[in-house]
């Protein structure tokens, strides 16, 4: 069954002078699914071919709401699975290690399906698969069929992150205030929102024998934990010294000094603005220096109602 594509309605919302100030809202955008996802009108295609996609047991999918920890984990994963070779991990792009199926549908003027259809073509091989979109979206038998691996994040972290990078990326308007971005995310009117949704269904799966659910603080708290985690996860074994150097390896300052996951090349091809960073602090808690008490109220609440029928329980430090 094709997945209907909904249109959003800004014209009497409170949030329109914001909503505008953001790439997909500027041409039109429009929400798919029983969760309301958000992208540019005219990508629902795009949607249904990822949705109808085959899955191969030697997939390894990486699912999250952006800015969430990602890029670090996918560098993790990538050195797991191809022998912590570190060195060749910093001449190959991020975006070859893994087909990021969203690329697609995030260019808000061109309608292309390259990374869609380049991963299809390579069904049955080891294929490492990038995505933010919410599971129900995803392949029916996505967490039956391949390794899924979903790491959330606290949304106070969240929300910082992601205001950053739409400061970075040249769609979006610099002018848009911390304090509108934030009433945007409640509004859940960013780009690839909702945020509750996305969580709530991760968190649903956690127990899945081909999912390992990890928080980002526990990641950033114990990072070898980590890695040992994801490697018996993926049924690899790694030595003491393989960890050690997959350690330094994925450490916030050399992750910021890569240009293999740093994107670099968006700098140069001009789609990233300078002055700021697609890897940026790395850092749990660094959300209070951007909340007023004022505004911190008004999201705890909104939280309280999001989450008061659920058992997640967000780690802010």
């Amino acid at each position: 069954m094709s997945i209907e594509a909904v249109a959003i309605d800004l014209e009497n919302h409170p949030l329109k002078d914001a909503a505008m100030k953001i790439g997909i809202h500027k041409l039109g955008a429009e929400q798919l699914g029983k969760v309301g996802f958000n992208l540019a009108k005219g990508k629902s295609d795009i949607i249904n071919q990822i949705k109808g996609m085959q899955v191969g047991e030697n997939d390894v999918w990486i699912v999250t709401y952006p800015r969430s920890g990602t890029t670090w984990t996918q560098e993790m994963l990538w050195n797991i699975r191809h022998g912590v070779d570190v060195e060749k991990s910093k001449t190959v792009d991020i975006d070859e290690k893994f087909h990021f199926l969203d690329m697609d549908f995030l260019d808000v003027e061109e309608n292309k399906k390259a990374n869609t259809e380049y991963a299809i073509s390579r069904f049955g091989e080891d294929r490492n698969i990038k995505t933010h979109l919410p599971l129900s979206l995803l392949p029916d038998n996505l967490t039956k069929a391949a390794k899924v691996v979903y790491v959330a994040r606290n949304p106070k972290d969240v929300v910082v992150s992601y205001y950053h990078h739409q400061r970075l990326v040249k769609s979006s308007d610099l002018d848009l205030s911390f304090e509108d971005f934030v009433r945007l995310f409640m509004a859940e009117l960013l780009p690839e929102d909702p945020y509750t949704a996305h969580i709530k269904e991760g968190w649903s799966r956690r127990n899945e024998k081909n999912v390992i659910f990890l928080w980002y603080e526990d990641m950033k708290r114990d990072t070898e934990g980590a890695i040992r985690k994801l490697a018996s996860f993926l049924g690899k074994e790694m030595s003491d010294k393989d960890v050690e150097l997959l350690l330094d390896h994925v450490s916030i300052d050399n992750m910021k000094k890569n240009p293999a996951v740093n994107h670099q090349d968006r700098h140069e091809k001009g789609h990233f603005r300078d002055g700021e960073s697609f890897v940026r602090s790395g850092k749990s808690g660094g959300w209070t220096k951007y909340f007023s008490a004022e505004l911190e109220g008004e999201f705890d609440a909104w939280l309280i109602n999001q989450f008061c029928q659920s058992d997640v329980q967000f780690k802010y430090q």
